[in-house]
């Protein structure tokens, strides 16, 4: 459980401003998960957090590949993720 603490924002102690974050996911971090649809991937997540008094918005930004099955072969192959 301590490799998905490098995930966590802080919510409460952040100023009302925007702040920005970069992210690498890794086959580690879908491992994480309990989920058999992501095998693994190699993805770099840029997050803007824009955070005011009664709003958090989120904008993602993530680009890399993801390892899936293929729904006819059942092969494993690279997905690209834009």
């Amino acid at each position: 459980m301590k490799e998905i603490k490098k995930y966590d924002i802080n919510l409460v102690k952040l100023g009302n401003k925007a702040h920005d974050y970069e992210f690498e996911l890794d086959n580690r971090f879908f491992e994480m998960f309990d989920q058999d649809l992501v095998l693994g991937g190699h993805l770099k997540a840029d997050v803007t957090l824009l955070k005011s008094e009664l709003l958090l918005q989120f904008d993602f930004h993530i680009k890399g590949t993801v390892t899936l099955t293929c729904d006819r072969s059942l092969e494993e192959f690279e997905h690209p993720w834009k």
